[in-house]
């Protein structure tokens, strides 16, 4: 590996005092890895502001072009995330080997303080629905038992939130992984076996989604490719070269937009892209990492599981409150010029999350050494 990770101590950084309240503190901090959340999230911002448009047939040229692509790509940000978790989850558990039931419940206290919060949100908004998606009666219980253990997105159940179906792949990750590792000791194997059983795991996801069986977590190779990087980390892998990772990650943006290739083919092609990305920008001390560090991005990146849970409200209700009020107001101006307040407005409702539940609750809590390794082991 050509050099160190980058790795940074927590330190006074200049900034004003509102916005160091978005920086954590913590030993073993990536900086670009903050920033990739970043860019994960403003994807997936992207993807749900754009599909808002898709019934609304007036925008042309490049805006309609623009809204195309990224109603298409801006979801692959939910696999940045994946890689970025699996190679996090992983890490730790290839250096130690705490115990199932400590690791799991510092991954619910993770996840569950923001979820519940997020979650009784969009319980109130679905309450305002013409069609509900919560039943009436004891179905309802059962409903919201299944949105709470995360279970849609893996069995066929539509969330009561969209971003409910990534929560459930990253969950029973959690739970899979950990378990494996509890049980059967694999940090205490030679890495080769470890690689091999990974790939394995990922072969038999491919060959299940190209067999067509039903219900399989392709988009979970992202996962996998996560604990490949954390497994080129240890072995200290010299980093692609950039040009190398900007080919693939274009390769794969127009495998998403165009949708030429098959699931499990552009799900590989994408698990192909992010792990370059992520092992260039994180093991690389270049441009890419460099701007990856630049703290209004991280600060983003940082907040970005508060903005994830809610942003998908934010953005539907105010898109389609400004297409009722535009009228024969030009569509492609009315698209540009509300992307800005509506990312504003998202930014606030994910502020107030973050400084008033997620980080009090999830990252101010002392963890046990054994247990994990930093408040940043979160995704997203």
């Amino acid at each position: 590996m050509d050099s160190e990770p980058l790795i940074r101590q927590a330190r006074n950084r200049p900034g004003s005092s509102f916005g160091k309240l978005f920086e954590l503190n913590g030993r073993d901090r990536l900086l670009p890895m903050e920033g990739l959340r970043g860019v994960a999230v403003f994807l997936v911002f992207l993807q749900h502001y754009c599909r808002q448009f898709v019934d609304w047939d007036r925008l042309t040229g490049v805006t309609a072009q623009f809204d195309s692509a990224f109603r298409n790509f801006g979801n692959r940000g939910v696999e940045l995330f994946f890689v970025l978790s699996g190679f996090l989850i992983y890490g730790i558990l290839i250096k130690k080997r705490p115990g199932f039931f400590d690791f799991m419940w510092r991954r619910a206290q993770r996840i569950y303080p923001a979820f519940l919060a997020a979650f009784l949100l969009g319980c109130l908004v679905d309450m305002q629905r013409a069609h509900p998606l919560i039943p009436h009666g004891i179905e309802s219980i059962f409903y919201i038992a299944e949105n709470l253990l995360f279970l849609p997105g893996l069995l066929p159940i539509r969330p009561v939130t969209s971003v409910n179906w990534s929560l459930s792949y990253e969950w029973w990750f959690y739970v899979s992984i950990t378990a494996l590792f509890s049980t059967f000791a694999l940090s205490s194997l030679r890495p080769w076996k470890r690689v091999f059983i990974i790939c394995a795991a990922a072969t038999l996801l491919v060959v299940a989604s190209a067999l067509d069986v039903p219900s399989v977590p392709v988009r979970g190779l992202s996962l996998l490719a996560g604990m490949l990087l954390a497994e080129a980390e240890h072995a200290r892998i010299t980093p692609p070269h950039v040009l190398v990772v900007l080919t693939v990650l274009g390769a794969a943006f127009s495998a998403s937009v165009t949708g030429g290739l098959t699931e499990w083919q552009t799900a590989v092609l994408v698990a192909t892209a992010f792990f370059l990305l992520c092992h260039h920008a994180l093991f690389h001390q270049g441009v890419l990492s460099r701007l990856l560090s630049l703290s209004w991005l991280r600060r983003l990146g940082n907040m970005s599981y508060s903005f994830y849970l809610v942003h998908g409200i934010v953005v539907v209700a105010s898109v389609q409150t400004v297409i009722r009020m535009a009228g024969a107001a030009p569509a492609n101006a009315v698209f540009w010029l509300a992307m800005s307040p509506i990312l504003l407005a998202a930014l606030i409702l994910a502020a107030v999350l973050f400084l008033g539940v997620e980080k009090p609750l999830s990252l101010q809590r002392r963890v046990p050494k054994n247990v994990s390794a930093s408040a940043q082991t979160v995704s997203p």
